[in-house]
């Protein structure tokens, strides 16, 4: 099951930064930051008409963005964990 940031149907990587205070990083960062206690990775993905703000809560979940046959453009953003597992529901363990 996918956990998604909410927000404007376009630039959500702009309003990630600007509300939440997230970082873009490369998407190799955004795996090794899976764990990590304070932040944690968002998979910006166009989809055309509207973009979706993903949670890579886990190696397979961060698989799924990171699937070279994909082709829709894809941006990574690191933002606070704690704000992260808020704004998406997902109950961190």
């Amino acid at each position: 099951m996918g956990y998604y940031i909410q927000g404007p149907l376009k630039n959500k990587g702009d309003f990630l930064v600007e509300q939440y205070n997230a970082r873009e990083c490369s998407q190799i960062e955004a795996f090794v930051y899976i764990k990590d206690p304070n932040e944690i990775g968002i998979c910006v993905v166009d989809n055309g008409p509207f973009e979706a703000a993903a949670l890579c809560y886990s190696e397979n979940e961060f698989m799924r963005f990171s699937n070279q046959n994909d082709l829709r453009p894809k941006r990574w953003y690191l933002i606070n964990r704690a704000k992260a597992c808020e704004l998406t529901g997902f109950i961190d363990s």
